[in-house]
């Protein structure tokens, strides 16, 4: 890797595992194995695992890993998103307008399975939540904005 700093580092997000210029003008194919993935715990109220394997001024690409019985804090994204489940059953409930009860059981659910896609708008308030009785893994796209 280029980066001389640790992963997890949060100043990193944007230009991991180099910015996309650099690679764009190098033309260079990357490597990048799971344990050089850059890996953080997002959230402020709920944690959950998000590991990145590129994030860069075009596109966000991770996996999101959510513990049985934990969801993540309501987020906003400035591009669109893309999620793919890989085990287990996610359920992503979507807030109308700018409605900041997060506890609210109006908000509109969906199931989402193993093997299954999702797509969230760029702006659309949103959160993860595992109801199932497993990890929930899933793999993400965000562009162009986190």
């Amino acid at each position: 890797m280029e980066n001389k700093k640790e992963p997890g580092s949060l100043d990193l997000l944007g230009r991991f595992p180099i910015s996309g210029a650099e690679a764009r003008k190098n033309k260079r194919l990357i490597h990048i194995p799971q344990d050089k993935m850059l890996k953080l715990i997002h959230g402020k109220d709920n944690h959950i695992l998000v590991s990145f394997f590129v994030s860069n001024d075009f596109v966000h690409f991770g996996k999101i890993q959510i513990p049985v019985g934990i969801y993540s804090d309501p987020e906003v994204h400035g591009g669109d998103e893309v999620l793919f489940v890989l085990k287990g059953k996610l359920t992503v409930q979507v807030y109308e307008g700018n409605d900041e009860e997060d506890t609210s059981v109006l908000h509109e659910s969906y199931e989402i399975l193993a093997e299954e896609q999702f797509f969230i708008p760029e702006g659309a308030k949103h959160r993860y939540l595992n109801f199932s009785g497993e990890v929930v893994e899933a793999v993400f796209g965000i562009a162009p904005e986190l």
